[in-house]
């Protein structure tokens, strides 16, 4: 991708993350719910689950639903309620959200929803996946299509953990992920897709990991853009972002913020475990990427030798925040990247990530 290209995603350089950013100051994430109409279903029949409704239970709507339904859970929390989804089916929480509380409890003893098929979930809150080994997941998506809008991760052990079908693909939109529990010896990332055919995560807010990630991706397509990945003063998370196998890859307009208890140096991660018969790329533009930790950061972290057959490698129009080395390769670099102290930004703490009014921004230079 050349410079006339990057130029016409239309974006100014310090407007990045600016849904991200609207998403993360929200006080609560059912803050943003807004009461949902329930008209018929397009091709379907509409299920209702529910005090008082047709069914109590998930797992009874689903197993009564045929595809094309859809399921309206009532607002509330529904403790120990796991379900099983197979088909096309669209899952929806009512007014500001249902939430699934699932300790001790899980579907097909892996996840408190567990997905195969063409499935939508929406406005639905998943917390206290627990396993005997360490990856109980909010959502465990098996294959097929997942669309997950406007849903809350909270203390899981995987918080949202993707398929390994080589075809099935997931996308993750206006959605949050917080709070990984502390188990010693156990790596719980927030959002953990495997060798699928391809992740999309937009709009969404990521913080509270520990020595997990907070985006853990082997897919083979991944387009990355406009989240906040922000582990928060308390976080201790590994990776912000790893891109484990390559791929082909867009990290577009995100805010990336490592925690000063961080346990890994580098920030974003590409290409560990990537094959090298196979074709990657990867464009990484208008990105605030921010060291918050003593120690310099690696802010993106290329494993450029692991992809020899790489078709397009190109970084532009960055901001790299910290200390820590921000140099590019020359191969790398398309120009418009800036390397600011952390004491230039405008107020972190309020999640205000652009550079002080006045702050005259540098290029690219180590400040470790």
């Amino acid at each position: 991708m050349n410079a006339g290209q990057l130029d016409s995603l239309a974006l100014s350089r310090y407007r990045v993350g600016r849904r991200a950013l609207l998403l993360g100051a929200a006080s609560s994430p059912w803050a943003r719910a807004r009461t949902l109409q329930a008209p018929a279903a397009a091709d379907g029949r509409v299920l209702t689950v529910g005090p008082g409704a047709p069914f109590k239970e998930l797992a009874a709507a689903v197993a009564a639903a045929r595809d094309g339904d859809r399921i309206d859970i009532l607002p509330g929390t529904y403790r120990g309620q796991v379900a099983e989804v197979k088909g096309r089916l669209h899952l929806r929480g009512l007014g500001t959200g249902a939430v699934f509380q699932a300790p001790g409890r899980l579907a097909a003893d892996t996840g408190i929803l567990v997905v195969h098929g063409d499935v939508t979930v929406e406005n639905m809150g998943f917390s206290g996946a627990r396993r005997a080994y360490g990856n109980g997941a909010g959502i465990r998506f098996m294959q097929g299509r997942l669309d997950v809008h406007n849903c809350h991760f909270s203390d899981n052990e995987m918080g949202l953990l993707g398929s390994d079908h080589p075809q099935a693909e997931l996308r993750v939109v206006d959605s949050v992920f917080q709070s990984a529990p502390r188990h010693r010896g156990q790596l719980h990332h927030l959002l953990y897709a495997s060798t699928m055919a391809r992740l999309e995560v937009q709009g969404c807010r990521f913080e509270g990991g520990w020595r997990g990630h907070l985006i853990k991706s082997r897919a083979r397509e991944n387009i990355i853009r406009y989240n906040l990945l922000r582990d928060g003063a308390k976080g201790e998370a590994s990776y912000e972002l790893e891109l484990a196998e390559g791929g082909h890859n867009v990290v577009l307009g995100n805010v990336i913020v490592q925690a000063p208890g961080t346990q890994n140096r580098s920030i974003v991660a590409v290409g560990y475990n990537a094959k090298p018969q196979l074709t990657h790329s990867l464009v990484f533009a208008y990105n605030t990427v921010v060291n918050q930790a003593w120690w310099p950061a690696r802010f993106l972290r290329l494993w450029d030798h692991n992809m020899p057959l790489a078709q397009v490698m190109t970084a532009a129009q960055n901001l790299f925040v910290g200390r820590g080395d921000a140099t590019l390769p020359r191969s790398l670099d398309a120009g418009g990247n800036v390397h600011l102290a952390l004491d230039q930004l405008e107020d972190p703490a309020a999640d205000r990530y652009g550079p002080r009014q006045g702050c005259m921004a540098a290029p690219t230079a180590d400040t470790g």
